[in-house]
């Protein structure tokens, strides 16, 4: 998809720094109850688990000249 790793690596670095802000926004905007919160923290671990496996299968099918 992409021509350069360069974008993927500072999707990688800047992750980590952004997954939390964006969770706490979510939670102070839409003022979800403490229940609410693990649906979040599944939902964000859901969705690092289906890229992980999405890059995992991506790289093990590329074809290399």
């Amino acid at each position: 998809m992409l021509n350069s790793n360069a974008a993927a690596m500072l999707l990688a670095i800047a992750t980590p720094v952004l997954v939390p802000i964006m969770t706490q926004l979510l939670v102070l905007s839409m003022d979800i109850p403490e229940s609410g919160r693990s649906v979040m923290v599944a939902a964000w671990l859901s969705l690092g688990l289906a890229g992980f496996l999405w890059g995992t299968k991506h790289y093990l099918d590329r074809v290399d000249p």
